[in-house]
C-alpha cells in the first residue's frame, strides 16, 4: 500500500484531533501552569510558592522527559492505542488529585503522575499520527487539534476558571483523550520519510529551533501572566478572549494547510518572526500593542503546530522522544524559571532566540542544497 492508495476514515481523523487537542489543553492549563497556580494558592501567594513550584516543575520535566523515553522504547504499533490509553489515564489521575488533596506538599508530588503521563501520551500519538491519518492530511488534523486546545484554553469561561475548576477541566481532557485513544485505527503504510530534516545534522537544526521557540514563548506568557498591566491588556475582556480564540485557531489551522504543502521551513520562519516581533511589541504602553497581541497569538499557534507536526511526520518514537524531552519539557521548564520574579522579558532572550532560530534555517537550507531534490514527507 503506498501513501496515495490510504484513505483514513472520518472516526480516525475525528479520534486524532481530539487526541492532540485534548493533551495539548491538558499541557497547557494543567501540566503547565495549572499546577502551579495550584501551589500559589495552597501556599498564599506567589513568593511562599517558589520553592514548591521549583519542585513541581523539576518533578513534572523529569517525570515528563521518563514518560517520553519510556513511552518511545516501549512502542509498537499494535501496542499504540492501548498505551495511549494508559498516559491519557494517568493524565486523568493527575488531574483528579489536587481536587482531594490539600497539603502543597503532596501538590507538588501531583507534578509526577500529571508530567509522566502527558509525556507518555504526546510520544506515543504522534509516533501513532501519520499512521492514522496518512501523509496527504496530517498536518491539517494536526493544526487543527492544536487550534481547537488553544482556542478553547481562551474561551472567557475557561481561562478565567478557577484553578480547581481548571483542574476539573483537565481531569474532562484526559477523559477525552482516552475515549478519542480507543477510535484511533493506526493502520495506514508505515513508510517513514527520509531527507535531510530526519538525519543527524538536521535533527540538531530542528531541536534547536523548537527548543528556542518554546522557551521564548513560555517566559514571555508567564512574564505577561504575571504583569497586572500586560494581562490586562493582553487576555482581559470577553471580546479580547474570543479574538485571541479565533487568532489561536485560524494560524494553527493555516500552519498545518502550508505543511500539508511541505513548507515547513517557511512556516516555522513566519512562526518564529510573528512571536519575535510580538515580543518587542507586547510593553505597557506601546502604540503597536494590539497588533502584539495579535501576532503573539497566531505566531504561538504556529510554531505550536511545527512542534508537532516534525515529530510525527517523521513516525520515530525515539526522535520524537527526543524534540518532546529536550525542546517540549526542556524549553518550558527553562522558560519558566528564566521568567521568576520579571515584570518584562530579559533583553538578551529575543535576540538570542532569533538567532538561534535563524542560524539553524539558514544552515537547514543550505544542507537541502546539498542534497538532490527536497526533504521527503
Amino acid at each position: 500500500m503506498n501513501h496515495e492508495e490510504y484513505h483514513p476514515t472520518a472516526w480516525n481523523i475525528a479520534a486524532a484531533i481530539g487526541s492532540i487537542g485534548a493533551g495539548y489543553y491538558y499541557f497547557l492549563n494543567f501540566a503547565h501552569f495549572g499546577l502551579l497556580h495550584l501551589l500559589q494558592l495552597a501556599t498564599g501567594g506567589p513568593t511562599g510558592a517558589v520553592r514548591l513550584a521549583q519542585a513541581a516543575i523539576t518533578a513534572a520535566g523529569a517525570a515528563g522527559v521518563a514518560g517520553s523515553v519510556l513511552a518511545a522504547r516501549r512502542y509498537t504499533v499494535q501496542r499504540g492505542p492501548a498505551q495511549l490509553t494508559t498516559a491519557f489515564a494517568l493524565c486523568a489521575l493527575g488531574a483528579a488529585l489536587p481536587l482531594v488533596i490539600t497539603r502543597p506538599a503532596m501538590l507538588a508530588l501531583v507534578a509526577i503522575p500529571s508530567g509522566f503521563g502527558i509525556g507518555a501520551a504526546t510520544v506515543t500519538l504522534a509516533v501513532m499520527l501519520r499512521r492514522a491519518v496518512g501523509r496527504e492530511r496530517l498536518g491539517t488534523c494536526v493544526g487543527l487539534g492544536t487550534g481547537l486546545a488553544y482556542g478553547v484554553s481562551n474561551l472567557p469561561g475557561v481561562f478565567n476558571a478557577s484553578s480547581s475548576f481548571q483542574a476539573v477541566l483537565a481531569f474532562l481532557a484526559a477523559c477525552v483523550g482516552v475515549i478519542c485513544s480507543q477510535l484511533i485505527e493506526p493502520s495506514g503504510p508505515g513508510e517513514k520519510p527520509t531527507g535531510v530534516d530526519y538525519e543527524p545534522p538536521g535533527v540538531l537544526l530542528w531541536v534547536v529551533i523548537l527548543l528556542a521557540l518554546v522557551g521564548l514563548d513560555t517566559t514571555a506568557f508567564y512574564v505577561i501572566q504575571h504583569t497586572p498591566g500586560l494581562r490586562e491588556n493582553t487576555w482581559s475582556g470577553a471580546p479580547r478572549l474570543y479574538a485571541n480564540a479565533a487568532g489561536h485557531f485560524l494560524a494553527a489551522w493555516a500552519a498545518g494547510y502550508a505543511l500539508d504543502r511541505r513548507w515547513i521551513g517557511v512556516s516555522t520562519l513566519i512562526a518564529a518572526t510573528l512571536l519575535l516581533t510580538a515580543c518587542f511589541l507586547l510593553v505597557e504602553q506601546h502604540r503597536f500593542f494590539s497588533v502584539g497581541v495579535i501576532f503573539y497569538t497566531a505566531g504561538v499557534s504556529a510554531y505550536s503546530t511545527v512542534l508537532v507536526f516534525y515529530p510525527a511526520r517523521g513516525a520515530r518514537p525515539g526522535l520524537t522522544a527526543l524534540v518532546f524531552a529536550v525542546a517540549g519539557w526542556g524549553g518550558s521548564a527553562a522558560g519558566v524559571v528564566l521568567a521568576q520574579g520579571r515584570s518584562d522579558l530579559p533583553g538578551w532572550l529575543p535576540v538570542t532566540t532569533a538567532l538561534a532560530v535563524g542560524s539553524a534555517l539558514w544552515a537547514r537550507r543550505i544542507l537541502l542544497r546539498r542534497q538532490d531534490g527536497p526533504a521527503g514527507l
